[in-house]
């Protein structure tokens, strides 16, 4: 008979992170579990390092890095045989909600970012963590880079866009498009006047906030570049929505 394998987890812990880079990946979540596979995930090790609830995680191809809560950064070799990690902690700050690093051998940058809208980031690995500043106290959910970091965009609560053309300086970004839940937009023929919708959304968000735009409408033309552009907030945090 065949033997069922000892599972890996030990408890029913909830996991809120993956990444795959090649055939090497690693899972994180809550009491510390860190799961690395490096076939694909034909087999997975557990690597140790904390009891902190871990939120993600991320590969740059020579290093596997995980991050979470209390200001938790780990770092681990992508080929070595070992399964501690070694802390690189984020002193001062709440969780570490993403962390990205420039996915080549020999990699200088990396960058972290979370609750509380801190961003901190390393010029040479293992160095001291520098404060970017974000403009912003709303909490850092996720990051994107080029593969050379020259390109960086952070995204947030209550739709904040950041942008840094180096990964140190971050500018704030409005695309002047809003992500609505389409199930609470509606719209209706403005009185006394024809030919004009006025369009009303309630930002998901916050449902005491809200986007409107007024759109002059001509049979046959198409109307989606006017309501992407012309949605201004209103309600809470801004002038009064129309009645």
């Amino acid at each position: 008979k065949t033997r069922n394998a000892t599972p890996l987890l030990t408890g029913p812990h909830d996991l809120h992170g993956v990444f795959f880079r090649g055939d090497s990946g690693y899972v994180v979540g809550d009491a510390g579990t860190v799961l690395r596979t490096r076939n694909g995930g034909t087999s997975w090790a557990r690597l140790t390092g904390t009891s902190e609830n871990l939120r993600s995680s991320y590969s740059t191809g020579n290093n596997g890095y995980v991050s979470g809560e209390n200001g938790t950064v780990m770092y681990i070799s992508d080929t070595t045989s070992a399964t501690a990690m070694t802390a690189w902690p984020v002193s001062g700050v709440g969780t570490v909600r993403r962390v990205w690093g420039t996915p080549t051998v020999g990699a200088t940058r990396l960058i972290v970012m979370g609750d509380g809208g801190f961003i901190r980031h390393q010029n040479s690995l293992g160095g001291a963590w520098n404060t970017s500043a974000s403009g912003t106290p709303d909490d850092l959910l996720g990051i994107h880079c080029t593969n050379t970091g020259t390109n960086c965009w952070i995204v947030g609560r209550n739709e904040r866009v950041l942008y840094s053309s180096n990964g140190t300086t971050w500018t704030e970004r409005t695309s002047g498009t809003k992500l609505l839940d389409r199930r609470m937009v509606y719209k209706y023929l403005k009185p006394g006047v024809n030919n004009t919708v006025l369009l009303q959304a309630i930002d998901r968000a916050s449902p005491l906030r809200g986007y409107e735009a007024t759109l002059n409408i001509t049979i046959g033309a198409g109307v989606d570049s006017t309501i992407n552009t012309g949605l201004t907030r209103c309600g809470y945090g801004g002038p009064a929505c129309t009645p």
